[in-house]
């Protein structure tokens, strides 16, 4: 009773039942869905199944991952996948499956594991809380898309809706009649009494899991802000069908962003080729990306057929051919090398000949023709003014020459005493007497 009256009840929570039953005591955020559209916003997560399953990559019962992606707006599951584990690979398949039947969003929620924040997913992103960011780096899918990727703290339902349909799929698919046996209990003091019983085949699973999801979808009665009543099928039909609501197709060229294989590649020197798993691959677009980085997509089983090159920001810039290797001895293939390098070498000369205007010879006439023109003089900030006999030559060399014959004349007669210009110098403290004049007359 004295706890109770002197310890408020939050603090009775932090101590006995932690941080995160306390943090239940603040309500949670509401979020408004109704200024959204379909497609406009949409969130990814993985949830680990609670089943054994028989797999091709394991000869052991194992548990599989199923990873999807749902509309916000709506709530529907768009598309999803089985998988070993949460792989940037299967990140790229599901996004892919997304987009060829519904189209491209604009936005898209996820965690920050290493599947979702690979670079291959959503390298170029301004904000991945995981691996290191740099400045050249590669355009990932989702960059390359135009999709905005944002990253959520992890097991967070507000900003990931996805995780609670994750719940109610994960007990009518795990605890399905048809999964009975294979059901491993969502807790390990929570085993079934036909506890490993049976591993389900993956196909089976995945026809339940595709039968499961589909009536998810279609349940009519949501109770949602966007939904009142209908399903999520029907509230991602109704809203795709109206006029404001734009949605992004993918080109063909796009689709084998999510079909093919990516790899980060140096291009090297000094013709820019392109080596990778042994193999090396060359176009003539590529002697310009000589030293930087480059994006290859490919068929990882057709190894020798031509590999797509993109530039850093996703752009799509050739296909380059594989460079087979031949024989020491075959010289038919020695000389169909050496006639494919003197195409090139033709073709650079053409060119630069469409480029060059004129000559070396002209170059050098237009240049010899030009008087290089003469600096202005760097004058001082302060100068000091010339004095004594400079100043007075510098004024003589501005005469003319009647006016110094004048100016001589002059001189002479100042030299000689006429007009009594010449003054003795001082003698003591009396001051000097011109001549031809008394002491009385000054």
């Amino acid at each position: 009773r004295r706890l109770d009256a002197e310890v408020p009840k939050g603090a009775q929570i932090v101590a006995r039942k932690g941080r995160k039953k306390a943090a239940q005591l603040y309500p949670p955020q509401v979020r408004s869905k109704t200024h959204l559209h379909a497609l406009a916003i949409v969130n990814t997560d993985g949830h680990q199944m609670d089943l054994f399953v028989q797999a091709p990559w394991s000869n052991d019962p194992c548990r599989v991952t199923l990873l999807g992606i749902q509309d916000i707006y709506s709530g529907k599951i768009l598309s999803w996948r089985l998988c070993e584990a949460e792989t940037w690979e299967v990140v790229r398949a599901c996004i892919g499956d997304m987009i060829e039947e519904f189209g491209i969003p604009d936005h898209i929620y996820m965690d920050n594991g290493r599947a979702f924040a690979s670079k291959k997913i959503s390298g170029g992103a301004k904000r991945r809380n995981r691996f290191k960011i740099d400045e050249d780096e590669v355009a990932g899918l989702l960059m390359t898309l135009g999709i905005e990727p944002h990253f959520t703290k992890p097991y967070s339902g507000q900003s990931k809706p996805i995780e609670r349909a994750w719940r109610d799929l994960a007990e009518e698919i795990s605890k399905h009649p048809a999964m009975s046996g294979a059901y491993t209990g969502n807790k390990p003091d929570a085993k079934p009494e036909n506890y490993r019983k049976r591993a389900v085949p993956l196909d089976d699973l995945q026809h339940l899991a595709a039968d499961r999801i589909a009536e998810h979808n279609a349940r009519v009665g949501r109770r949602s802000e966007t939904a009142k009543g209908r399903s999520f099928d029907q509230t991602f039909e109704e809203s795709m069908r109206l006029p404001t609501t734009i949605v992004r197709q993918a080109t063909k060229s796009q689709r084998s962003l999510w079909l093919l294989s990516a790899e980060a590649v140096m291009a090297r020197k000094p013709s820019g080729q392109i080596h990778y798993l042994g193999n090396i691959y060359w176009h003539a677009a590529l002697n310009e990306w000589v030293g930087k980085k480059l994006t290859i997509r490919f068929e990882p089983t057709k190894l020798h057929d031509p590999v797509k090159v993109y530039d850093p920001k996703g752009r799509f810039i050739c296909d380059a051919e594989c460079q087979q290797k031949t024989g020491f001895d075959a010289t038919h293939k020695a000389r169909d090398h050496e006639k494919s390098r003197r195409a090139l070498v033709k073709h650079n000369v053409a060119i630069a000949d469409l480029h060059r205007k004129h000559s070396a010879a002209e170059l050098g006439e237009i240049y010899a023709a030009t008087e290089r023109q003469k600096p202005a003089p760097v004058r001082p900030a302060i100068t000091r003014i010339a004095t004594g006999n400079l100043a007075h030559a510098e004024l003589v060399d501005e005469l003319s020459s009647d006016d110094f014959e004048a100016s001589f004349a002059r001189g002479l007669a100042m030299m000689s005493g006429d007009g009594g210009a010449i003054i003795p110098f001082p003698q003591g403290n009396k001051p000097a007497r011109r001549a031809g004049r008394s002491r009385a007359q000054e």
